[in-house]
This record gives structure tokens, C-alpha cells and sequence, in this order.
């Protein structure tokens, strides 16, 4: 506006932006006062036929009392005594952005020069303000952008939250119904033979599962304490991978055999009720591993019940549960020694849709899943920094390969 007045002197000078079939002020400098309205939608119906004109033909037009025709004018003497105008539309792509319009007091002060001038600046002016639109429309994009990332984080939160809630139910519900299987044989001892050996194991078990339910809250309580210290993205991003974590203090050398043994005592009852029979093909040299033998034991008991599961759904059938050495590929492309345990039923198999979510969370083959059993087990395998795949066959039967190494590093 500055540049403007010093080479086409005026009274008044205004920018409008139109929207739709009206226009707003944008911007306005000299003998602009009250009577002009700042902001305000005008239609375009309202504004005088040189402007409209200039619109519909996209070219300056130079007129003079264009006062006597802008209605909403009549109250600003200043605005009354204008004479002379050149009307400029602004072009941006061949499409009007908005009006340029300049007035002066003076009859004939504008020469066909200065038409021209002011058109020219016109073009370069509805460039910026374009850009300032676009500007402006990529800051409220951002915005948007933002504001829907956040709460998108949210849900996420809210989500990963239900996760673990789900999953830590479902890791309580095992032991619990361990303990009751136990006290169910400890009652049969007592009424029956009173075998002292066999009641000594039975108590062991139970409280061996009672400790687990006390692991598994200690757990909870110590996963709430250092959530509250990590950071919110951290929390936000990691709460699930921080509640499976391995703890230093829970790793120790673990015989997978015996737990696997004791997981077998464990759901004896329902094996025999569901016409399972198991078959032990065992690494006769397999060595121990580093890890949490609470864990690793939820892992092969979910793996069994599910095995049990399927195999009742047919009348039962045949559990085959492998044990030997592997290979197992770090994260930095070396080969560290590993043990392979493997899960092989011949029940009804899993539905090819279903199989690439099968480690999700509720997702589930059965009509009673929660759908928490193999998210958990694969969050401990992956705490363990092992891997955990499926293979099945519809009517064939599913196998279920735990691979896990054999140490685990300095950093758990």
C-alpha cells in the first residue's frame, strides 16, 4: 500500500477477498474510518457494477463516483467524496481472488498509466496472498494434523491399557486354576490313599502357583511406579513391551523339560478329560537357558490348553511336543545357539484368515477364547529375545516353534 501511494496517489485504498458470492476486507488504508465494515461478509450483489465488472471481465476498470453506488458508504463523508476509483481485480490462475480498489477526491486523476501500474501490482499482490492462504491452510492442516495424532496416541494408550489388562487376567486366571486343580487332588489324597509324596507335590504346586500370583502382581505394582517416571511418549508407545520386560533379578538357568513336566501335572485333569495323548520327542542332551521360569511356564501352559482345546473339539487326539537344538538370528544378523520347543496337535487347525493374527490381541479360534493367551505368550518369547511362529493345516492340525537362546544378554 505504501509503494502504492507514492506513485498512484490516493484517499482510500482496500483489498477484498471473496468467498463464494461475497467479499470481505482484508485490508484498507488512508481516510478509512467508521461507516466501512472490517471483516464483515458483503455480498457481492451490494457492491457497485464496476467492481461486478471487473470481476465478471477479470480486467481494471477506471470510474468515477463510484461512492454514489456502494450503499454501505453513505454514512463515511470521507468515503462520499470519493471521485475518481480504479477497481483492479486480484488474479491468481486466471481465477479473481479478490478486488484491489483505489479512490481519490480528485475527478480524472487516474491515467490509463496508472491503471496499468496498479494492475501489475494487483498480480504480485494476489500471489502473496495466495500464498498467505496457503500459508495459512497448511498451519490449520498442521493443526489437524496434530490434533489428531494426539488423540489417536490416546486411543492407542487407552488400547494398549486394555491390552494389559486383558493379558494380566488372563496370566492370573492359569495359576488360579492350577492352585484349584491342585487342591481337587490334594482332596482326592485325603480321602484315598494318603500318599505322603503325592501330597508334598500337590502343596508344592499350589504354592508354586501362589507364588506366581504374587510375581505376576509385584509385577503390576512395579510396572505402575516406573511408568509414572518414564516420559508420556514412552508410556504411550511402550506399555506393553515394558510390562513383559525380563526382569535381571526373575533370570536364572531353567530346565525346559521340567517345566514342561510340570506344566503336563498341571493340566493332567484336563488332558485325560479331553482324550489327549502326549508324546515326549526330547533333546536327550538339551541344555539349559537363561530366562524366568514363571514366564517360560505361562508360555507352554498356554500352548497346552490350547492344544487341548482343539484336540477336545475333535474327540481328541495326539499332542507331540518336541525338544532340540537350534539357531536363532539376532537383531545384528549373528547366530546364537538356541533351544526349539514345539507345540504339534492334530486337531481341526486354524482358518487361513485367521492365521496372520493369531499373536494379536483377541484374537481367538474358540468359542470361550479371550483371545489374551498368545499375545502374552508372544510377548514373553519376544521379552526373551526368542521368536515364536505357527504353522497349520485346516482338518490337518497346528505346530506351534519357540525358539529361545540359550543365554540372554549383559543389558536384561
Amino acid at each position: 500500500m505504501t509503494l502504492l501511494n507514492k506513485i498512484v496517489p490516493y484517499d482510500i485504498a482496500c483489498v477484498w477477498l471473496l468467498e463464494g458470492e461475497a467479499a470481505r476486507r482484508a485490508t484498507g488504508r488512508g481516510e478509512l474510518r467508521a461507516g466501512m465494515p472490517t471483516g464483515d461478509l458483503i455480498p457481492l450483489s451490494k457492491f457497485p457494477a464496476a467492481a461486478q465488472k471487473a470481476i465478471r471481465h477479470k480486467e481494471p476498470v477506471l470510474t468515477s463516483d463510484v461512492s454514489q453506488e456502494m450503499m454501505w458508504h453513505r454514512n463515511n463523508p470521507a468515503l462520499k467524496a470519493m471521485v475518481c476509483s480504479v477497481i483492479v481485480p486480484l488474479l491468481h490462475r486466471e481465477k479473481v481472488i479478490g478486488l484491489l480498489i483505489v479512490g481519490n477526491r480528485k475527478a480524472h486523476r487516474y491515467s490509463e498509466e496508472d491503471v496499468t501500474f496498479v494492475f501489475r501490482l494487483a498480480h504480485h499482490a494476489a500471489i502473496t496472498i495466495q500464498n498467505a492462504r496457503l500459508y495459512q491452510t497448511a498451519r490449520e492442516q498442521y493443526r489437524q494434523l496434530y490434533e489428531s495424532q494426539r488423540q489417536m496416541i490416546q486411543s492407542e494408550k487407552m488400547a494398549a491399557l486394555g491390552r494389559l489388562v486383558g493379558s494380566i487376567a488372563h496370566e492370573i486366571n492359569n495359576p488360579i486354576q492350577a492352585v484349584q486343580n491342585s487342591i481337587a487332588l490334594l482332596q482326592e489324597e485325603v480321602t484315598g490313599r494318603l500318599r505322603p509324596e503325592k501330597i508334598a507335590l500337590y502343596s508344592r504346586i499350589a504354592t508354586s502357583e501362589l507364588e506366581r500370583i504374587a510375581a505376576i502382581v509385584r509385577r503390576m505394582r512395579d510396572f505402575y511406579r516406573s511408568s509414572r517416571r518414564r516420559s508420556r511418549s514412552t508410556a504411550e508407545e511402550e506399555i506393553a513391551p515394558a510390562f513383559f520386560r525380563l526382569l535381571s533379578e526373575e533370570v536364572q538357568e531353567v530346565d525346559v523339560h521340567a517345566i514342561i513336566e510340570e506344566v503336563l501335572l498341571l493340566a493332567n485333569k484336563q488332558l485325560q478329560h479331553s482324550k489327549v495323548r502326549v508324546e515326549r520327542q526330547w533333546e536327550a542332551q538339551l541344555p539349559p537357558i537363561e530366562g524366568d521360569p514363571d514366564q517360560l511356564k505361562q508360555i507352554f501352559l498356554n500352548l497346552l490348553l490350547n492344544a487341548t482345546d482343539a484336540l477336545a473339539e475333535k474327540g481328541g487326539g495326539r499332542l507331540t511336543i518336541r525338544t532340540g537344538l537350534d539357531r536363532l538370528r539376532g537383531a545384528g544378523g549373528e547366530d546364537r545357539p538356541a533351544v526349539r520347543i514345539e507345540f504339534a496337535d492334530t486337531g481341526p487347525g486354524i482358518a487361513a484368515d485367521v492365521l496372520p493374527r493369531i499373536f494379536e490381541p483377541l484374537v481367538t479360534t474358540k468359542i470361550t477364547g479371550t483371545g489374551w493367551g498368545l499375545f502374552v505368550s508372544f510377548k514373553i518369547v519376544e521379552a526373551h529375545r526368542g521368536e515364536i511362529t505357527v504353522e497349520s493345516q485346516e482338518g490337518e492340525g497346528t505346530t506351534f516353534i519357540i525358539l529361545l537362546p540359550l543365554q540372554q544378554s549383559a543389558s536384561v
